[in-house]
């Protein structure tokens, strides 16, 4: 009969083995998910970066017709 120190070692050898194969895997896994991520982030900034211009444009057209008294042919959004 196998005693229980003898199991918790064995237990402890398992959980090892178990821990360095999740370990192994997220690392392969992650090597191909991440330069897609790193896209799709860099795509996202150029995404906000490019309506922060055309806010600044709309705002600037809307403050010249204000300017120049054809404040009813802006709607506003």
């Amino acid at each position: 009969m196998i005693n229980f120190i003898q199991l918790r070692q064995y237990r402890a050898k398992i959980v090892r083995q178990m821990r360095s194969q999740i370990f192994v895997r997220l690392h392969k896994n992650s090597a191909g998910i991440l330069p897609y991520v790193k896209g799709f982030l860099c795509d996202m900034t150029e995404n906000l970066q490019a309506d922060g211009v055309q806010s600044r444009q709309a705002g600037f057209v809307r403050c010249c017709l204000n300017k120049s008294g054809l404040k009813n042919a802006v709607k506003s959004v």
